[in-house]
């Protein structure tokens, strides 16, 4: 029997799973790269920090995976016209606007809960304004949903700085 000794080199003060390529840090990249998502961090916690826009439209994504969680995004985050059911894995913290209209949307369930620009949550199934966020620098627009909202809805909810787009 012939005994085959390697060696491996790790990065110091790196995830050993990262300087190998495997894991979820490698999952991670294979999803930002095939969507074309630089300029990015990978936190510790796997989350995943943004320092551009995130162009996420017409891709037919269903949902996000579960291995892809967006934490802070510093420019649009835009998922529209998609297939979404859920918000999660979506930014915690957007430094611009945030689409998500166009998608099968039942619920803000995992929406950031301050949004510095517009947001757009038209055009899906969404009957309750539970999760809106609590502030919305720019414009709303909540359009063509499971159920029309009314101003006095929304600004009992959010802070809107802007104009409400029903």
């Amino acid at each position: 029997m012939k005994l085959v000794r390697e060696s491996i080199q790790f990065k110091r003060d790196e995830n050993p799973y990262k300087s190998v390529g495997v894991g979820t840090y490698e999952l991670i990249e294979l999803w930002l790269n095939k969507y074309n998502i630089h300029e990015y961090t990978i936190n510790d916690d796997y989350s995943i920090d943004v320092n551009n826009m995130v162009n996420l439209s017409m891709k037919n994504l269903n949902n996000l995976p579960d291995y892809i969680q967006f934490n802070k995004v510093d420019g649009a985050f835009y998922i529209d016209n998609n297939n979404l059911t859920t918000l999660k894995g979506c930014p915690k913290d957007i430094r611009f606007s945030f689409y998500v209209d166009h998608n099968n949307l039942t619920s803000l369930e995992y929406c950031p809960e301050i949004i510095k620009d517009t947001f757009n949550f038209a055009f899906n199934n969404i009957s309750s304004l539970d999760y809106l966020p609590k502030e919305v620098w720019g414009d709303l627009y909540t359009y063509r949903n499971a159920r029309k909202f009314t101003r006095y809805e929304i600004k009992k909810r959010c802070n809107v700085k802007k104009s409400i787009n029903l």
